[in-house]
């Protein structure tokens, strides 16, 4: 219903390792999705059924495969006109990295998805790019 509830459900379900949950709240620029989906076409097939989609491929890697996400802070907030918002996030991993991310935000007909940035849609095809992803270990 809002942003902070579309990000707080996101932060929640990488922390479980919840796929379905965090793709069902991604969207991407279409240039990004193409090469999304070229790259997921290039998978093996066990993981092309698995994480096919443009969604799913990067919901695999939001949700710290292989570094699990321990913790999601958010450290501030700012709406950017009616129908964007974005959020400044401190993610710590269970290995003990941290790292700052900036998310936008933006509302669609489903309501409020989190805009996959193009630097990040560029880290995640060069990280795959050096072979398929691990699966995920049960959590």
């Amino acid at each position: 219903a809002t942003p902070r509830a579309a990000g707080q459900t996101e932060a929640w379900a990488m922390q479980r390792g919840d796929i379905d949950t965090v793709a069902s709240l991604l969207a991407f620029a279409p240039a990004d999705r193409a090469r999304l989906e070229a790259l997921a076409a290039a998978l093996p097939e066990n993981l092309r059924e698995q994480y096919g989609t443009p969604e799913r491929l990067m919901a695999l890697v939001l949700t710290g495969t292989p570094r699990p996400i321990a913790a999601v802070q958010v450290l501030d907030e700012e709406p950017q006109g009616a129908d964007d918002y974005v959020q400044h996030i401190e993610l710590k991993y269970g290995d003990g990295r941290v790292r700052a991310d900036t998310l936008q935000f933006h509302r669609t007909d489903e309501g409020w998805q989190r805009v996959v940035s193009s630097e990040v849609v560029d880290r995640v095809v060069r990280a795959l790019k050096n072979g398929p992803p691990p699966v995920p270990a049960a959590r």
